[in-house]
């Protein structure tokens, strides 16, 4: 097709089969203007080809990387170098921030807790204070004479419980004891607490706060002397209010731990009151403390030796039999004992401590009551679980963005390489001679697309150089 510039009227030759689109530019290379060319449409999938070489497969020669491999590398690097730096900071912050709001939640609960149950066990002393106080004045008096018809147990004799010949004997104390458990009745029944409440004597007599069950059960046994209990034994050597060990109670046979008081008539000790409060009650209780994050709690006394713990049990042991709780400070944990030999000493904080099942926070607390301390245990694992989850989403954005990034590293890549190929493939052809080329049809407005003008003009340079 003949082409004539209207401006100067220089005629050139333009072959519609190398144009890639239906309309096109050419520049006069005598005055410059621009001349508007129509054909029909090509399909540049099918004719892309200069100088009868199909340039949609040429690649040049490239030693070393590629432009595209080094945008792609680029855009790789700096999208994931940020991502990498922002998510590692995110997850180191907010496992710590994690960590530390669990500690400061393990302290205060720990230490809620601990003032929670002195608080009970004070109560439970002042109580056994004030039913001494009143049976110290009961035992004073020497006007009682009414029988409230309250079961009292009499002393072993090595074959039963019933001693006849001594009842008279005894008749004013046991008139003394009714009223006695009597009031045990009413401290008992409204405080949830306490399980028993009894008083034993010098004598050998006892009573007990539900008088006709457990003096009907310790009945059934042989050999119960209350002056070899262990709470009367204690009391008595301490002369002041103590706290047992845990003991396998008489009536139940179950463990249990008792807060005695020695009853004094003026200077004469007369008898121990105690009263017993059960491990099960305790473990249901302090043992149901859940903060999450697996967490479970246990009490030591001031020896270390457990006086409430998961596992515990009576395993066994009879109520007349001495019953050895677990020492804590002498585990095979050596990490583990040294938290409770710092429990013992009444200190109050958190550590972390290497366990069998992985590290645990170890949050503790004094029980200065009863000479005890608190522990909440709980599994540093499950403390940093949101901080994993933090973390397996920053690397699944991670993986994602990465295929994005190459995915726009490549497109970008070729948005800027092919059109170079072209030129570098037409540039190449221009050097072996070959000046039957046709000119470029870009319409890109940035740095490539004034080279491919360039080249363009070099092309029809060189034909009119040739033709003249």
């Amino acid at each position: 097709m003949d082409l004539t510039c209207s401006e100067c009227g220089k005629t050139y030759n333009v072959d519609e089969s190398k144009m890639d689109r239906a309309r096109g530019r050419v520049t006069c290379l005598v005055c410059g203007h621009v001349i508007v060319v129509e054909a029909a449409p090509v399909d540049l999938r099918e004719k892309e080809t200069l100088a009868g070489v199909d340039l949609r497969h040429v690649q040049p020669k490239i030693q070393g990387m590629s432009i595209r491999m080094k945008i792609t590398l680029i855009m790789v690097a700096l999208v994931l170098g940020s991502l990498s730096v922002v998510g590692g900071i995110a997850t180191v912050q907010s496992g710590k921030a994690l960590s530390e709001q669990v500690e400061n939640q393990l302290l205060m609960s720990v230490r809620q807790k601990a003032t929670q149950y002195s608080l009970v066990f004070e109560r439970i002393q002042d109580e056994g204070l004030g039913i001494v106080d009143y049976a110290s004045k009961i035992y004073g008096r020497k006007d009682i004479e009414a029988d409230l018809d309250y079961r009292i147990l009499l002393p072993w004799n090595g074959t039963d419980y019933t001693v006849f010949e001594m009842q008279d004997s005894m008749q004013q104390e046991i008139l003394k004891l009714q009223r006695v458990g009597h009031t045990l009745q009413s401290i008992v029944s409204n405080n949830p607490y306490l399980d028993w409440g009894y008083m034993g004597t010098e004598t050998g007599l006892a009573v007990f706060n539900d008088n006709e069950v457990t003096v009907k059960s310790i009945e059934e046994e042989d050999g119960y002397v209350v002056t070899d209990r262990p709470w009367y034994k204690l009391a008595k050597k301490a002369g002041h209010t103590i706290w047992t060990q845990p003991y396998v109670d008489a009536t139940a046979h179950t463990l249990v731990v008792t807060c005695a008081t020695p009853v004094y008539d003026g200077h004469r000790l007369v008898g121990v009151i105690g009263f017993d409060v059960l491990l099960d009650t305790m473990k249901r209780d302090i043992l149901k403390i859940d903060i999450g994050y697996n967490s479970y709690a246990f009490l030591i006394n001031q020896d270390g030796k457990a006086l409430v713990k998961p596992d515990m049990t009576a395993n066994g042991v009879s109520w007349d039999k001495e019953y050895t709780s677990e020492n804590l400070t002498t585990t095979a944990n050596e990490s583990f004992n040294a938290v409770i030999k710092t429990m013992v000493g009444g200190s109050s904080g958190i550590t972390s401590c290497q366990e069998a099942e992985g590290v645990s926070y170890i949050s503790y607390a004094p029980l200065k009551v009863i000479g005890a301390s608190l522990a909440i245990v709980a599994s540093k694992a499950e403390v940093v679980k949101p901080a994993l989850a933090i973390r397996n989403l920053i690397l699944f954005i991670w993986v994602v963005v990465l295929l994005v990034s190459i995915l726009i590293g490549m497109l970008l890549g070729n948005s800027i390489t092919r059109p170079l190929n072209r030129l570098t493939v037409m540039a190449d052809l221009i050097s072996q001679g070959k000046m039957d080329l046709e000119v470029i049809q870009d319409s890109r407005k940035d740095e490539i697309g004034v080279l491919t003008k360039s080249i363009n003009r070099l092309v029809i340079s060189l034909k009119l150089a040739m033709r003249r």
